[in-house]
């Protein structure tokens, strides 16, 4: 009988550079909004008493019968800080509400999030509720009196009157901390467990936010803004860059001593920090290599001191970042879209091994419009090609490259069988031939 692998068991091996031993790669994709016409159809046609028993998952993480579906290996929590931090309603004379005057009325709202980010809630898509970041608010702001407010000094202002994120009076509180264990410890116990009480199929991730993604997010004028305190205000932007910093590492930290105190490892961590538009990075590599590498090296050292692995993820075009997370020790690159013009095939040729990449499955183009499965199929089997190192140090995840939205239910399903059949190490071989 072959040896029946663990999840944690596969990722570990993809992310230690040794997978000439495995029977297939793992395989990792990110949600399925009920706002998207995928789940909708997928409900509907999918999710039946007709649905066979193999993906049927109720679990002590809860229902997972969507991600055996698409066989998506892992499961993300976090301890969470800043724990409590206030939800701030967005003043009624920010200029904000102004571009959504055609669509103001009794359910739709907007906060400010520890962060500076402004989100809406109370719109649909699809008939389902749906709500996004839309704005940044720490940007430059005009007083009544006609005194003109630097990002900065929005900022100083807001956390004032609302706390610093970082202040230890927003750490996770003892009930978040015991269920953070005993989920830690649950996990321990069972991620090798074949049997239905197990949890074999998925591996434990934890995420961290961001260094780059949320401080950008909280500047409604965005990248220019970006690139002018880059150039004229550097001191003020580390300021803020590494209040960020220490946000993260106390998150980070505290995860770690939490799991060390029940006995478990956490084996990877996540940042969620988008870094590209289409075809092009948000800030020069140059800037980032300036203002950001020296705070991602921080938190990865900080990562792999306790044995951990570094995942960021990041939407966009990130090639022409991908030499600066490499110098600062992040160990993996997940999305990998297609549809923003990163080619798997010239990142490996670029960067061989020293990145692992996941995800680069197209559901922004070829998942949603393939006119065939066959197109799909196709699509897979040469992604899996580019994206592969060589079958004894794959460092590839097959995933697709973002939510799972309007694509249809045939060519998802299409997809994620031939991610199983052309992911087996065998199969690698031959199309690495």
């Amino acid at each position: 009988m072959a040896r029946q692998y663990t999840a944690r068991e596969r990722f570990k091996a993809v992310f230690e550079h040794d997978t000439a031993g495995l029977d297939r790669l793992p395989m990792l994709s990110l949600g399925t909004p009920g706002q998207g016409l995928f789940f909708q159809e997928w409900e509907k046609t999918v999710a039946t008493e007709d649905l066979p028993d193999e993906y049927v998952r109720i679990t002590h993480f809860g229902d997972k019968t969507m991600q055996k579906w698409i066989n998506s290996e892992w499961h993300n929590i976090s301890i969470g800080w800043p724990s409590g931090y206030p939800s701030v309603p967005l003043p009624k004379d920010h200029p904000e509400w102004k571009r959504h005057v055609d669509v103001v009325g009794e359910r739709l709202g907007m906060n400010i999030g520890w962060m500076g980010h402004i989100n809406e809630h109370g719109t649909t898509m699809h008939g389902q509720d749906y709500g996004w970041y839309i704005n940044g608010y720490f940007t430059r702001q005009v007083k009544d009196d006609g005194t003109v407010l630097a990002p900065w000094e929005v900022r100083d202002a807001f956390y004032a009157e609302h706390g610093e994120p970082w202040d230890d009076k927003f750490a996770p509180p003892e009930a978040a901390r015991k269920q953070f264990q005993s989920e830690l410890k649950w996990y321990e116990e069972h991620y090798n467990d074949f049997t239905n009480q197990g949890f074999s199929d998925f591996a434990l991730m934890c995420s961290a936010g961001g260094l780059f993604e949320g401080t950008w997010e909280g500047m409604g004028s965005g990248t220019p803004a970006f690139a002018i305190m880059c150039r004229k205000y550097p001191g003020k932007l580390r300021t803020w860059l590494g209040q960020v910093r220490d946000v993260a590492k106390k998150n980070i930290t505290l995860q770690y001593e939490l799991a060390e105190e029940v006995g478990a490892q956490i084996d990877f961590i996540w940042f969620w920090d988008d870094t590209g538009q289409k075809g092009r990075s948000l800030v020069d590599p140059a800037y980032h290599k300036e203002f950001w590498v020296p705070l991602y090296k921080e938190v990865c050292d900080l990562v792999h001191k306790h044995g951990g692995h570094v995942i960021i993820h990041s939407c966009g075009f990130g090639e022409s970042i991908v030499p600066n997370w490499i110098e600062a020790g992040v160990d993996a690159w997940e999305t990998v879209e297609r549809a923003a013009l990163n080619e798997p095939a010239r990142i490996r040729e670029k960067f061989g091994d020293k990145i692992i990449l996941i995800g680069a499955i197209d559901a922004s183009n070829t998942v949603s419009f393939a006119s065939s499965t066959g197109e799909v199929v196709d699509h897979v089997k040469q992604t899996i090609k580019d994206a592969v190192f060589s079958p004894e140090n794959a460092c590839y995840v097959p995933g697709f490259t973002h939510d799972l939205l309007d694509c249809p239910v045939r060519n998802v399903r299409a997809a994620v069988d031939a991610m199983l059949e052309y992911g087996q190490l065998e199969a690698v071989k031959k199309l690495k031939a």
